[in-house]
């Protein structure tokens, strides 16, 4: 996939990016109406069978297996991750959106890839009871066709365009299917950088393509996509108007559609909440993205309440009304005290650091850049337990950065995030996967193992450092890279490690590691002693 960009405000150029139809690029003509892109007429028959005719294949011509498909969305993740700034900006310009919500997006849309690749392997079928003697009966999963990804239809949910492009399209991509992300009108450079990720990354010819049209046109291309023979599945997200149409042109030609509809949501206080904490959430309701969330608050609804504590929260620009009939009362309001708005952005902050922290913990290991990797560290308390290592931070960079130049490989991909702060320390949990490449008896496997980093964490002199680390392992698997080649594990070592990283812990082995047994998992008297510690580190904060 090419892409091309003119900018010449003054002269009314725009700025384009090309279309991707069976790996081919599509030079649009721009739509003089919005200054996105244009395709100036709905798709044909002939020009959409270039994206049906084929299954998805390797560049190699081969079929494209789970393994591969798993690498390809892992290398994906990466590409968006380094791709931040470009994207955040694209998308910023295009929808007028607050960079922080940019930079949101494009964390949720790298979690889904790495999520998406992880289940690769998750597509397994099931064997069937038969009354028919000596017959086996399976149920085998298979790939449904061509998915097409109807991010925007009319009414667009540009407001969220990484999240919900990518979701998308990322899981029937992951399962096998082609398919085809038609773009919002309003954000379609920001939805076209997915497809480069994915077209970058290793995607198969023809597996993933993109199409955008005139806002005017859209009602013809979304027919022209659905009614199509080769077109299983249609997955929309929008307005529940838009949502009918689509619902009705999928019943008419025997498409399936899913369908995710909504509008704006009501704010209810009860009569014993408190309003003091009420205010924040719904403030952040209303206005979060400039309020085109599709659950953002428009209203605030109140039920029971004396006239003594109608008051709708600070800043609100509507107010309460009462679900049990007029009231002659005038709504108060009541402004926040400048000290609980800075508690407020202090903890926003806070967690902001901390995932940073983390984020830049695995980037900076990973590459290498053992300078910046110390410093995520406390400088006199900092502590690592792994399968490999147990001791200081200063030891196991040392010994990472030796591993690291005798060609050791081991990356880490980083999920869903939480912290709990007291005071200047901190608990936090981000899901995982460890990702270790080696070989075993003279066969080169991938150990791919899923869990969470717990890891502990203090202020010092004014930034938040990494004070101890400690994964918990919840479960693994090894996968042999060649396909033709065969491996056959040793049952007694295999087994002298819990389930959650008994094929780390096996592969760790034979490459000369001493690893440590016992160490947490999903559940168990080891993980509990963990939560316990972590419960106890932030009562001695208070």
């Amino acid at each position: 996939m090419s892409a091309t960009e003119t900018e010449a405000p003054t002269s009314g150029a725009v700025r384009t990016s090309d279309l991707l139809v069976a790996a081919a690029s599509v030079r649009p003509r721009p739509s003089p109406v919005n200054r996105s892109r244009g395709s100036r007429r709905p798709p044909s028959r002939t020009s959409t069978s270039r994206w049906t005719r084929r299954r998805p294949r390797s560049r190699r011509g081969r079929i494209f297996r789970p393994a591969a498909r798993r690498s390809v969305l892992e290398r994906a993740a990466v590409l968006l991750g380094e791709r931040t700034d470009d994207i955040v900006a694209t998308m910023s310009r295009e929808m007028g959106a607050a960079l922080p919500w940019c930079g949101f997006n494009v964390h949720v849309a790298k979690g889904m890839l790495i999520e998406a690749a992880a289940q690769a392997y998750a597509a397994v079928g099931e064997v069937i009871p038969s009354d028919v003697p000596g017959l086996t009966a399976l149920g085998v999963r298979q790939p449904v066709g061509v998915v097409v990804g109807v991010v925007v239809v009319g009414i667009a949910p540009w407001n969220a365009p990484l999240i919900l492009g990518v979701r998308s399209i990322v899981w029937p991509l992951v399962w096998g299917d082609t398919v085809v992300l038609k773009s919002s009108e309003q954000t379609p450079l920001t939805q076209a950088a997915i497809v480069q990720v994915l077209h970058d990354a290793g995607v198969p010819d023809g597996a993933v393509n993109l199409i955008s049209n005139a806002p005017e046109e859209g009602p013809s291309v979304i027919e022209a996509l659905i009614a199509h023979r080769a077109v299983t599945r249609v997955q929309c997200t929008g307005s529940s108007r838009v949502g009918r149409i689509i619902g009705e042109l999928g019943g008419r030609h025997l498409t399936r559609v899913g369908l995710e509809l909504g509008g704006k949501a009501p704010f209810l206080v009860l009569p014993d909440a408190d309003l003091e904490e009420a205010a924040a959430p719904a403030g952040l309701g209303a206005f979060m993205n400039q309020g085109e969330l599709r659950p953002s608050a428009r209203r605030w609804e109140r039920h029971g309440w004396t006239p003594a504590r109608q008051r709708p929260p600070s800043g609100s620009t509507e107010s309460w009304r009462s679900s049990s009939g007029p009231s002659d009362e005038a709504p108060e309001t009541r402004d926040l005290h400048p000290s609980e708005e800075s508690t407020m952005s202090q903890a926003d902050n806070d967690r902001h650091e901390i995932r940073q922290l983390i984020e830049n913990w695995a980037l900076w290991r990973d590459a290498g850049d053992w300078g910046r990797f110390a410093t995520v560290w406390h400088p006199r308390d900092g502590r690592m337990s792994a399968t490999w290592f147990q001791g200081s931070a200063t030891d196991f960079i040392k010994a990472s950065r030796e591993g690291f130049e005798n060609g050791i490989s081991i990356l880490h991909f980083l999920g869903g995030h939480t912290a709990d702060i007291v005071g200047d320390r901190a608990v936090a949990q981000t899901k995982m996967t460890i990702n270790q490449r080696a070989s075993v008896d003279g066969v080169e496997v991938d150990v791919v193992c899923t869990g969470r980093f717990y890891d502990f964490l203090a202020r010092h002199e004014g930034r938040w450092t990494l004070v101890r680390r400690q994964p918990i392992y919840e479960k693994d698997r090894l996968d042999v890279v060649d396909p033709a080649a065969s491996l056959t594990l040793d049952p007694d070592l295999l087994n002298r490690f819990p389930i959650g990283y008994r094929h780390l812990g096996y592969l760790q082995t034979k490459a000369g590691f001493t690893v440590k047994e016992g160490l947490p998992g999903l559940t168990g008297t080891a993980v509990e002693q963990l939560y316990g510690e972590g419960r106890q580190w932030l009562v001695e904060a208070r």
